[in-house]
């Protein structure tokens, strides 16, 4: 079903309204393409480009707008008719069985993707698997440190802090 607005000047002209109201029945996408097949098919086009082209002369539309309804109207030709919308499930009190069936919009998510967590092993004190973080937090320290530049005026002071703190921490595990 179309909703068509025809704007007249005055409401009672009769020619007006109708002159503009088939200017709007030509206007259907399967129109256009079936309008595109007879051309070829009685010899005046010899492509579909072509029967476009006059299409869109008579009509005043461009070129393209009017290819791209004949292939539309190509579409709805096949399918039988306009597309039509997919009904929309509508629940007014939904239950909490029904939320926990439902998937995220988009199919969900496939199993196995995303990032992968790290098992994190747990501690046990005097157990001997001391699994500790300390080389790799060390290593991304000297990484972050190689960055002070040579000629840096404050690389001296920075280096003396850096000892001051690792001399304190030992103290402390001392």
């Amino acid at each position: 079903m179309a909703k068509i607005v025809v704007e007249c000047s005055d409401p009672n002209d009769l020619e007006a309204i109708e002159a503009a109201s088939e200017q709007f029945v030509g206007r259907c996408n399967i129109t256009y393409f079936k309008q595109a097949q007879v051309m070829q098919e009685v010899g005046t086009a010899k492509s579909q480009r072509e029967a476009a082209r006059k299409i869109a002369g008579e009509t005043g539309e461009t070129e393209s707008a009017v290819e791209h309804r004949i292939r539309r109207g190509k579409n709805e030709v096949r399918q039988g008719g306009a597309p039509k919308s997919k009904p929309t499930e509508i629940i007014a009190h939904s239950t909490p069985e029904i939320i926990e069936k439902r998937k995220p919009q988009g199919g969900g998510v496939r199993e196995g993707a995303g990032r992968k967590r790290k098992e994190v092993k747990e501690h046990i004190p005097g157990s001997g698997d001391e699994a500790t973080e300390a080389m790799e937090f060390v290593t991304m320290a000297i990484t972050n440190l190689e960055r002070i530049r040579i000629d840096d005026p404050l690389r001296i002071e920075a280096l003396k802090r850096i000892i001051q703190w690792a001399q304190k921490e030992k103290e402390k595990t001392s």
